[in-house]
């Protein structure tokens, strides 16, 4: 058994590189790998990759440039790389699982019992991606502006995906083999300024930014589930109702009865549930059959995605006369696009009541608070917090009815974008002189903080870069005072 659970691939590895005259480079390499979690025949897949580079300001014609564009590199490469995936392995292998208690009473005890092999998969092997990658380099005015701009295409097939249903009467589900794949396009780009302002004052300013999206170019299914993989679904899509406010007595008739009926959803609704909007014009609010050809009163309201990542590093220093060096860095990291709803927490909502439920309670936070309250509310209730019908968070309940009001919504949609600062430090180094003097060959000084201050549209709780749906270890602040000596 411990030979059947041995993942290290075995691995074969060839390599070729050249540069001409340092104008072209070109390099390839191709891996061939083994996998013994895959059937005779499957295990081996060969992943070829190959890189080429022109330095176009090594030519001699860029020579009347190279004085203002310092350097300038174009690139491409091309190459796959394969992938085991975290899926189970050696379903090529039969195994029976052993279990210790039978459902049947034999001779007064539920015996041990042994289940049947599931049926064999000769076919499952390596998950591929490909990538192409086009880049280009260059620096300026004297190597002080530099800029990095690339394009990717990620190509993921041979994804684990679900397998053509079998008939029946077999009695036995078909296993999932290698026929799904999706695609990725996106961007990086880096660009930063060095300088000096005089001989004592120095600065550096960097920013970077990325971003990208996955559709899905290859599922077998004959039937777009919206909470499920199909073709030309992008990865991250969140599928919701549309809400623009809370009900109120004009949405009902005399009898108290909702004109545009939302019992898809549930039976009872009163004045401060949710008002979700009738996309489809049938007078009914319902889900429809949950799937891209028939979503119902449901559309695409946004992406979990983050999107357009970026960081930016800022620094500065300054040399004393004999009086050693100042320096001040910081580095901040963000998202600029991203959509969240907090499905199934009360970490967002409030707590409930009862394991199941999102029912509003009152935290001690401003945010929470913010619920519907009308005259028909407990007195207590309102005389400890007064009345409030143009709330944020809808009627409150002590029981699961109130997940009718959670139904993923744009009224609830959140922004997941943020800015953060991750880093500054701030440094002292002592000159030279006054170190030998010590014994020391050079002496610095330095305070670094980490995760500093954050700023976002999430409340203040709930760490944007770890959402999960607001129940996480928050990242901690540090700060830390140090000394670097080297003899």
């Amino acid at each position: 058994s411990s030979l059947l659970q041995l993942r290290l691939p075995l691995r074969l590895l060839a390599d070729f590189r050249y540069n001409w005259n340092e104008r072209y480079f070109i390099e390839a390499n191709g891996r061939y790998d083994g996998s013994g979690r895959y059937s005779r025949g499957k295990r081996w897949g060969f992943f070829p990759s190959v890189f080429g580079a022109w330095n176009i300001s090594n030519e001699p014609f860029w020579n009347n440039l190279k004085n203002t564009v310092n350097y300038l590199r174009v690139k491409v490469s091309y190459g796959t790389l394969g992938n085991q995936g975290n899926s189970a392995g050696y379903l090529h292998v039969p195994t029976m699982t052993v279990g210790s208690q039978g459902g049947w009473i034999i001779d007064g005890v539920r015996p041990t019992y042994v289940n049947t092999p599931a049926i064999l998969n000769m076919e499952r092997t390596w998950e591929k991606i490909t990538t192409l990658d086009l880049g280009v380099e260059t620096r300026l005015l004297q190597n002080r502006l530099s800029f990095e701009l690339g394009y990717y295409k990620r190509r993921s097939w041979d994804i684990i995906g679900p397998p053509t249903p079998l008939p029946v009467v077999l009695g036995a589900s078909a296993p999932n083999v290698n026929n799904a794949e999706f695609e990725t396009k996106g961007i990086e780009m880096q660009v930063s300024w060095r300088d000096k302002i005089d001989r004592h004052w120095d600065y550096s300013v960097g920013f970077n930014l990325a971003d990208g999206t996955s559709e899905i170019t290859k599922y077998n299914t004959t039937t777009k589930s919206i909470s499920g993989w199909y073709v030309g679904k992008k990865i991250g899509e969140i599928w919701g109702y549309t809400s623009n406010r809370l009900l109120n007595a004009s949405d009902f008739d005399e009898n108290g009865k909702l004109l545009v009926s939302q019992s898809k959803i549930n039976a009872n609704w009163f004045p401060g549930d949710v008002k979700y909007e009738d996309l489809d014009g049938d007078g009914i609010i319902s889900p429809g059959s949950s799937t891209v050809e028939d979503p119902g009163d449901r559309r695409i309201i946004g992406n979990t995605t983050p999107r357009y990542r970026f960081g930016i590093n800022m620094a500065a220093g300054y040399e004393f006369e004999k009086a050693g060096r100042l320096d001040l860095s910081l580095f901040f990291s963000g998202v600029a696009k991203r959509d969240l709803f907090m499905s199934g927490s009360f970490f967002y909502w409030g707590t409930g009541y009862g394991s199941s439920s999102r029912a509003i309670s009152i935290y001690d936070t401003d945010e929470h608070k913010d619920f519907y309250r009308d005259a028909n509310c407990n007195q207590p209730l309102l005389d400890l917090l007064g009345e409030n019908v143009d709330a944020y968070f809808p009627r409150p309940y002590e029981s699961t009815e109130g997940n009718k009001n959670f139904q993923t919504s744009t009224r609830y949609l959140i922004s997941g974008a943020y800015l953060r600062l991750k880093n500054l430090q701030l440094s002292y180094t002592l000159p030279k002189a006054w170190a030998k003097k010590a014994g020391m060959n050079s002496c610095r000084v330095y305070f670094s903080g980490e995760n500093l201050w954050v700023w976002s549209h999430l409340p203040n709780y709930i760490d944007p870069e770890s959402v999960s749906n607001g129940r996480m270890y928050p990242q901690q602040a540090t700060y830390s005072l140090g000394v670097n000596v080297s003899f």
